[in-house]
């Protein structure tokens, strides 16, 4: 990358970063991944529940919802990944491993591949909870407290 084409990238993330700053001033709660983290929390809920029911069609269907998320708007990713800046391979590694399980939880449930399916959704639940300890009450700290 030449030294232009750095500088035009840092510009952008600058000028990226003051938008979001002035958007989050003018907004009560511009944090549209709270809106997401409650979506995928009804749908873990759905999928303890289809387990439960043996209803294998709610547990993949919800298992894709988990896995096929929606991303936050841009400007929101962006202060999102400011704020964990030297953290976020770590944060982005948590996400993969979660849509990851979600996504063979969804196949298996599809499959009704019981012997699988709760080592997996195990597994689902451990990478929310390992990213929630890690980042989570300081994550609210900064983006809600401070208001």
């Amino acid at each position: 990358m030449t030294k232009l084409s750095l500088a035009k990238s840092l510009g952008f993330i600058a000028i990226a970063i003051s938008s979001c700053a002035t958007y989050a001033e003018t907004n009560e709660d511009p944090m549209v991944l709270r809106e997401i983290m409650q979506g995928m929390q009804l749908s873990m809920q759905q999928i303890e529940q289809g387990i439960a029911e043996k209803d294998w069609d709610l547990v993949s269907q919800n298992a894709f919802a988990i896995a096929d998320h929606p991303a936050p708007p841009l400007l929101e990713k962006l202060r999102i990944f400011a704020y964990i800046n030297t953290d976020l391979g770590e944060f982005k590694e948590l996400d993969k491993q979660t849509h990851g399980s979600a996504k063979e939880l969804a196949e298996l449930a599809l499959r009704e591949d019981k012997a699988q399916l709760q080592a997996t959704f195990t597994h689902l639940q451990e990478s929310c909870v390992q990213c929630h300890e890690e980042f989570r009450a300081e994550f609210q700290a900064y983006f809600y407290e401070q208001n």
